[in-house]
């Protein structure tokens, strides 16, 4: 249990390194007028896979010690809830796949700063007060 919890407070550094690096890939390739290209469909999915595993980590921890004794308190509750969404809201940039480059970009730009503030919300209702 003990190496679940490490790596799910480590797999969040990993979300915020990839999630930095496209909200500036991103951010440039719109104002450059770039094209979206496989490396930027790429990093778009190893953000979302990362936060995808983090939630699935994140369910078992939940469960295993829920039903250890901890119980499933209403903070835990609600930062499982809030994380789920900002996985969901990572995985909207399929509604863009066929659309214009520029738009691919600016959507993708945005469905980062929604699932990382998002993300935020959620660490909050963990956080130690």
């Amino acid at each position: 249990m003990r190496i679940l919890f490490y790596v799910h407070w480590w797999i969040p550094w990993g979300i915020l390194i990839v999630g930095l690096v496209a909200i500036i890939k991103f951010a440039r390739g719109y104002m450059d007028g770039r094209s979206f290209t496989a490396a930027d469909r790429r990093l778009m999915a190893g953000f979302s896979g990362l936060i995808d595993l983090q939630v699935a980590i994140g369910i078992i921890i939940l469960l295993l010690s829920g039903f250890a004794g901890i119980g499933f308190p209403a903070n835990r509750i609600l930062h499982g809830i809030t994380m789920l969404a900002a996985a969901l809201v990572a995985h909207l940039t399929r509604r863009w796949e066929s659309a214009d480059d520029q738009t691919r970009f600016l959507n993708n730009f945005y469905i980062l700063l929604a699932s990382f503030a998002l993300m935020m919300i959620g660490v909050t209702l963990v956080s130690d007060h």
